[in-house]
């Protein structure tokens, strides 16, 4: 709507977001109090994740109205919606479009599922709170144990996964079901099922609850790899990598602009989908190989003009 007084545009690319990318951010514009397409173009074009933009304004037959199309030219792939401050400002997709990117994929999977480690965590309602951590490891935050109920602490449950989350390379899965009464003697009783990493894992660490395992993982998948792009190839990449781990790798390679890369638990191994999303056209594969290749470097010294002269 025209004259609607003060407002600004905000584009978040943050990982959290639908469609949004690692690394990504959240920003916004300079305060607009009228917008035209020069006015708009220059805003948006400001803004570190979004970069150069044409903007055509429309006539829809609205006098009170303005409609403008925004065609984002430095972006490839799926990108979340701007967003205003303003809530009657409204932003959609034009005819749901969305950016053309390659996608490749990388799988490395074995015929044997994963099994997955899982352990107890138990605490008493005699201690206030107790904290977690992983592989000596930073700690979650406190979290609160003195529970009056069971249904306190099923309640709880979900503050607990999302702690463990937040730790560095883990990826946890808690059963909903809380087993115990709080009393010394029966404690409650939480269920970790460890999704990343996998394999058989040392025990959590506590400074109040007692840890134990109630099934050692194990995984048949090992090893690393090692992909090549138009003759240029990543440092060696351990089977169970992180998203960002692939992403930065593949960044490090010269004849790669950006990628966004997103990992999918195929439970036999892993799948990595890679979106090229700084280069536009069909482009050349990405290729892999299941050995280490030995890096020298060779340095020359003194010799008139040159080392070698």
């Amino acid at each position: 709507p025209k004259a609607i007084g003060t407002f600004h545009f905000l584009m978040d690319t943050s990982e959290a977001q639908p469609r949004g990318r690692i690394d990504g951010l959240s920003s916004q514009t300079r305060d607009l109090t009228d917008v035209s397409d020069i006015i708009l173009r220059e805003a948006l074009s400001e803004l570190p994740n979004v970069g150069k933009v044409d903007v055509t304004q429309t006539n829809e037959g609205h006098a009170s109205i303005s409609y403008f199309i925004v065609t984002f030219r430095e972006i490839f792939g799926e990108y979340p919606l701007l967003t205003a401050s303003d809530p009657s400002i409204t932003i959609s997709r034009n005819g749901g479009q969305f950016s053309a990117t390659e996608i490749q994929t990388v799988t490395m999977s074995v015929d044997k599922p994963f099994l997955y480690e899982v352990q107890s965590v138990s605490v008493s309602s005699s201690s206030a709170s107790f904290d977690l951590s992983f592989k000596s490891g930073p700690k979650t935050n406190s979290i609160p144990c003195n529970f009056a109920t069971i249904a306190e602490a099923q309640n709880a449950v979900s503050s607990l996964e999302a702690e463990l989350n937040a730790l560095p390379y883990l990826t946890v899965q808690l059963d909903t079901a809380v087993s115990g009464t709080g009393d010394v003697n029966d404690p409650w009783k939480f269920k970790v099922t460890f999704l990343e990493p996998v394999g058989p894992l040392p025990l959590l660490n506590s400074d109040n609850a007692v840890i134990t395992q109630l099934v050692q993982g194990e995984s048949t998948l090992s090893g690393s790899v090692v992909l090549s792009y138009e003759g240029e190839y990543t440092d060696d990449i351990p089977f169970s990598a992180s998203a960002k781990d692939i992403k930065d790798k593949l960044e490090m390679v010269s004849t790669i602009e950006e990628v966004n890369v997103r990992k999918i638990d195929k439970y036999t191994g892993y799948q990595w989908v890679v979106s090229f999303t700084g280069d536009a056209g069909n482009l050349p594969l990405l290729t892999a190989h299941n050995n280490v290749f030995e890096i020298q470097s060779i340095e020359t010294s003194g010799g008139q003009p040159t080392p070698l002269g």
